[in-house]
């Protein structure tokens, strides 16, 4: 890792039959600017990060070229040495983002980089193999806590490389070197209602919701066909803990406003979705309780092929009624969101 201190001026005496002064310019802060492919959870208000959000790790590697189109075999060859490993970057004032510790562009040539968010992780191995321009995380874990949980993100080596310049536009400083994060996690949600008006069936008080089976160690590669591999570790998530009364209206109802991130993975039994409520009738007249009642419910039926994909937000709707439960899948275009109506009935 190269970095090269700020100065003002940095004069240097040579002795020699006569005294000279040699000026060195200093080269500028590296700052990024980055943005996610899709709106995020709750810690960023659209595609931009803000103040607030996750600091993040960079790469970066020195090219010997003016800022331009990169040809693949220059990337896979030995121009391009090590610069920047794994550096911490943080939010600035002004919307840009810099090293925690300032990190400098090098007095000639370019860079490329590639990075992930956040910096902190519970577990796992984080690589960058340049050559096949790949992210790499060995024994990922992402907690069953899901007040605990992170939404990993990356980006990729671009085709193009930077140098001091992308940080101005004529006179202007810019807010930094564009680069875009890609979810590497599933985001689910839940939401509750009745079907419609009730008939002796008058409330449905909910008080529990849990994940059973969801596996939270895994192996990731940007430039897989299957991204996650080698799952492990199952453990049930504790979606949330209360008192709700159900209404015609579809309600969220989670333990944190970030709701449920798990690694990418099949949803097919032994995993399901288990509700416990109280179900309040009105029988002969009076009033009549059917406490701690449970249902469990399937999470595969009709979406991709049965498996939570990375990048993609699954809304599972669950509509209490009177005879059978039923899953009806839809899909919407925020995170890529899949929408799940499943009727119970």
């Amino acid at each position: 890792m190269k970095r090269f201190a700020f100065a003002a001026l940095i004069i240097v005496s040579v002795a020699a039959c006569t005294k000279s002064n040699i000026q060195y310019d200093p080269t500028g802060e590296i700052s990024l600017q980055p943005v996610t492919e899709k709106a995020t959870k709750a810690a960023f208000s659209d595609t931009a990060y803000g103040e607030g959000a996750p600091a993040f790790n960079i790469w970066a590697w020195w090219a010997g070229v003016d800022p331009g189109t990169l040809k693949a075999e220059f990337l896979s060859s030995q121009d391009i040495s090590s610069y920047i490993d794994k550096g911490e970057f943080v939010h600035r004032s002004g919307g840009s983002w810099g090293g925690t510790t300032p990190y400098y562009w090098p007095p000639e040539g370019s860079l490329v980089f590639a990075g992930y968010s956040p910096s902190e992780t519970l577990g796992g191995n984080f690589t960058y193999n340049k050559d096949a321009g790949a992210f790499i995380v060995t024994d990922y874990m992402q907690s069953n806590d899901i007040a605990r949980t992170v939404d990993l993100m990356w980006f990729d080596i671009t085709d193009r490389s930077y140098n001091t310049s992308r940080n101005k536009v004529g006179d202007k400083d810019v807010n930094g070197v564009p680069v875009v994060f890609q979810h590497a996690l599933s985001w689910l949600q839940f939401r509750f209602q009745i079907k419609d008006a009730p008939g002796i069936y008058q409330n449905w008080l909910i008080t529990d919701i849990r994940l059973t089976g969801v596996d939270t160690k895994a192996d990731f590669q940007s430039n897989a066909t299957s991204k996650w591999t080698g799952h492990e570790d199952p453990k049930e998530i504790h979606v949330w803990n209360g008192s709700h009364l159900a209404s015609t209206s579809p309600e969220v109802l989670e333990s944190t406003e970030d709701g449920v991130v798990v690694i990418p993975q099949t949803c097919a039994s032994p995993k399901s979705l288990v509700v416990t409520y109280n179900l309040k009738r009105y029988l002969g007249g009076k009033d009549d309780w059917l406490r701690a009642q449970t249902v469990t419910l399937p999470l595969d039926t009709g979406i991709d092929a049965g498996t939570w994909l990375p990048g993609k937000k699954y809304i599972y709707t669950i509509i209490f009624g009177e005879n059978e439960i039923r899953i009806a899948p839809a899909i919407e275009k925020d995170w890529d969101d899949q929408n799940l109506d499943i009727e119970v009935q």
